[in-house]
């Protein structure tokens, strides 16, 4: 049997705790989703870098914002897996997006890019013919 002298201060203290674990929690589930957008960047295929650039982390639901990474020069490089210039658009555009999340809520890594047509998918499912540059191909997850 347990017996508890002071309920009030027991109430605060189990109260302090649950908040604790619930702030750990959040930052781990925060920390997943960064290293989730640092996996996906890291391993995207790339040529003009839009793709890898354009990955977006959100609160409640997805972002499907595109970015396209440019030299400044006019003068367009073909980019590959791990080329910094869409991984660095694609990690600045994302700095504090999940600020203020609380668990219970759903976090999305998303990515819906277009030249003619939609794209992401066909990268995702491998049905694109990549460069030897991109060697992971299509398996951004």
């Amino acid at each position: 049997m347990i017996r508890v002298v002071n309920r009030s201060l027991f109430k605060a203290q189990v109260s302090a705790w649950t908040e604790a674990v619930r702030t750990k929690a959040e930052q781990a589930a925060v920390g997943m989703a960064k290293a989730a957008l640092r996996n996906v960047t890291l391993h995207s295929p790339q040529y003009s870098g839009q793709f890898a650039a354009s990955w977006n982390l959100s609160i409640g639901t997805p972002v499907f914002t595109s970015r396209q990474p440019t030299t400044g020069t006019g003068v367009e490089e073909a980019y590959q897996e791990g080329s910094a210039p869409a991984i660095g658009i694609a990690t600045y555009a994302n700095e504090g997006a999940l600020k203020g999340f609380k668990l219970g809520q759903k976090i999305y890594l998303a990515n819906s890019v277009t030249h003619d047509e939609p794209y992401s998918f066909l990268i995702e499912s491998n049905q694109i013919n990549f460069r030897p540059v991109n060697v992971s191909k299509g398996r951004t997850m």
